[in-house]
């Protein structure tokens, strides 16, 4: 008990508690490019003159992904209805994932965030089964958008009117 004492005491000194978590500069970043790049550019193809094959065979299509076709929630993350919906999923990509990149390297995160979309993408097809069709790399947004305020929500000081966070933080004092 003693030495665990120590180490703590050791931990707190090395890494003094902050009072506040004070906002990051916002600045335009690289890496949200190189991510999603790979949706633009399969899109891209899409829109070509062979595309018409992939949109029908990766659109994901309730009924045929509980039929058995296991990558349509992947490749539906690649496919866009036009230019507009492509720009619209860009733009906010980019604006979500260069906030993101302040918090953790996209590197670590972008293929768990891409896991969790397709996840996402498949338990809608389980909830509606039928006559459901969807495409677009928004679920991967919106997993982005999650992850980033659950990095902000654990980053936040207990002081400063988060009400949910003081009760959290509360039951975990008492548990200890």
């Amino acid at each position: 008990q003693e030495s665990a004492s120590q180490q703590i005491a050791l931990y707190i000194q090395e890494n003094p508690p902050q009072p506040e978590n004070p906002p990051l500069a916002l600045r335009f970043k690289i890496s949200p490019l190189l991510i999603l790049s790979l949706p633009a550019v399969l899109t891209l193809l899409q829109f070509s003159r062979y595309g018409s094959r992939w949109y029908h065979t990766g659109i994901a299509d309730a009924e045929k992904i509980l039929s058995g076709d296991w990558w349509r929630p992947i490749t539906a993350l690649t496919l866009h209805g036009d230019a507009h919906h492509l720009a619209s999923n860009l733009i906010s990509g980019y604006i979500v994932l260069n906030l993101l990149a302040f918090r953790l390297p996209l590197a670590r995160i972008a293929l768990p965030i891409a896991v969790a979309s397709a996840v996402a993408n498949f338990f809608v097809a389980l909830t509606v089964q039928e006559d459901f069709r969807s495409l677009g790399f928004s679920t991967f947004v919106f997993c982005a958008i999650s992850t980033l305020g659950t990095i902000e929500f654990r980053l936040l000081p207990l002081k400063t009117g988060n009400v949910l966070r003081l009760q959290l933080g509360r039951f975990g004092q008492e548990l200890c």
